[in-house]
């Protein structure tokens, strides 16, 4: 992480999907940023999301919804790491 922005705010923005998306990784930095403080190595200084005509709610029952809320889907595409 760029030093100069280890303490800058950091905001979650997204509509439509996003809305099952962003409360996700929000809740995933806040699990990341459990044992640090603002200037530590690794933690992200969320400070608000902002959702827009979002999706709350899942509307199908698909095998994409089951996989779509796990860790490894995060994992999988890069949004959450050690």
């Amino acid at each position: 992480m760029n030093p100069d922005w280890k303490k800058s705010k950091f905001l979650i923005a997204g509509e439509g999907l996003a809305g099952q998306v962003i409360p996700l990784v929000a809740k995933k930095i806040f699990a990341g940023n459990e044992f640090k403080k603002v200037g530590d190595n690794g933690f992200i200084n969320l400070t608000s999301i902002l959702l827009g005509n979002a999706m709350l709610e899942e509307t199908s029952n698909s095998d994409f919804w089951e996989h779509y809320h796990t860790s490894e889907f995060f994992d999988y595409h890069g949004l959450y790491g050690p």
